[in-house]
């Protein structure tokens, strides 16, 4: 939503004519009245001088910066009045000036068509991490539409993708993914490049990578005997449990009987 196409509702003195008022009426392109439940359309960008905004319920608000402007409301300003709006929304709109002076009054109407701006991906981040840990996404979204939503899709690089929706007025996240294993094997630590695309609920998108670590944790064994005490030509046997954080990893044991021999199991 471009926020830079300001109309303005101003009210200077005219020579022939030194009471003139000028009232702004904002409306969506199908009708100038104002529906049940009113969408905000813009808000108050600049203000100089005396302006009040007239609700479809006949009540009045004075107006301040960031004050919100709905669908069939209409802008007041004194003599001095001057009154910037900003639309927060991407659409086809109508704005009726009307000027009134002790003679009567009289308007205009122009149509407004508000294009969209797309969302901007900034700051990308990732953590690094060991495997089977979680490593944290983060980043900031801007869009001057403030009635946007958004979807960030995301590539972690490992296989696997994912989608996580924002409501309007998300301005930064943090999204955690595990990584099972550091990939490809036989190294300590391995790189993983996450693609993101971030998209605006009117088609804006914008994209960015980070890169990220995924270490190696070695694991460790639990072993037990069934005897500790033998006769020679006797059997012992050993039984035990390896713990690894990697949940993808492979193993294979060597045992050192401590005679000399070995097994691999």
């Amino acid at each position: 939503m471009n926020p830079y196409h300001e109309p303005s509702a101003s009210g200077g003195r005219s020579p022939a004519r030194r009471s003139l008022r000028a009232a702004l009426l904002v409306a969506s392109a199908a009708a100038l009245a104002a529906p049940a439940h009113a969408e905000k359309v813009a808000q108050v960008s600049l203000l100089i001088g005396a302006a009040e905004v007239v609700h479809a319920d006949g009540s009045r608000t004075t107006l301040a910066r960031g004050t919100p402007i709905r669908v069939g409301d209409r802008v007041e300003t004194g003599s001095n009045g001057h009154v910037h709006l900003r639309f927060v929304d991407d659409g086809a709109r109508t704005v009726r000036v009307t000027a009134r002076d002790e003679d009567g009054s009289y308007h205009v109407d122009k149509a407004v068509n508000v294009s969209n701006v797309a969302a901007q991906l900034l700051d990308l981040q990732a953590s690094d991490t060991v495997e089977g840990g979680v490593a944290q996404l983060s980043g900031r979204i801007v869009d001057p539409g403030l009635n946007d939503s958004f979807t960030l899709d995301i590539d972690w690089g490992d296989g696997q993708t994912e989608s996580v929706a924002f409501a309007a007025g998300a301005t930064v996240f943090s999204i955690g993914h595990v990584y099972v294993d550091d990939d490809p094997s036989a190294t300590t630590a391995d790189s993983y490049t996450v693609s993101a695309t971030l998209r605006d609920d009117d088609s804006g998108s914008d994209s960015a990578d980070a890169q990220l670590t995924v270490g190696n944790l070695a694991p460790t064994v639990e072993i037990a005997l069934d005897a500790v005490n033998v006769v020679e030509g006797a059997l012992v046997q050993v039984s035990g449990n390896i713990v690894d954080q990697g949940l993808a990893d492979t193993h294979s044991v060597m045992i050192d009987w401590g005679d000399g021999s070995s097994s691999v199991a």
